[in-house]
């Protein structure tokens, strides 16, 4: 981690891309993203979606479709990303993205559409 080693680069920016970037680690990934969801009140068996049950969804807000804005400043290079949309859009055909604001301003004339 980040306080590890002071002045060192931590371990994760020694490997190479084929290593981050491994069917492995990305499978982990996926894993630790499904696992790591939190939902507060499971109405109805909400989660997990049941891919026959779900036949659209929306995606709505302006990160719905930018993975790298949502990666902080301590994730490295990472060499494959994958927003919620894409994810999404991988597994449930109808999948639809409305950004609603503009992220990094005052804009609002796209949340009467997402709503």
């Amino acid at each position: 981690g980040y306080f590890e080693a002071p002045g060192r680069l931590p371990t994760w920016a020694r490997l190479p891309p084929s290593v981050l970037s491994s069917a492995r680690h990305r499978r982990l990934a996926r894993q630790a993203a499904a696992e790591g969801l939190v939902l507060l009140k499971n109405v109805r068996d909400t989660l997990p979606l049941a891919r026959d049950r779900v036949r659209s969804v929306a995606v709505v807000g302006p990160l719905g479709n930018a993975s790298l804005e949502m990666l902080g400043n301590y994730y490295g290079g990472p060499p494959y990303l994958v927003s919620p949309l894409q994810g999404l859009a991988e597994v449930i055909a109808d999948t639809r993205w409305v950004p609603g604001c503009d992220g990094a301003g005052p804009g609002v004339d796209g949340i009467p559409e997402a709503a």
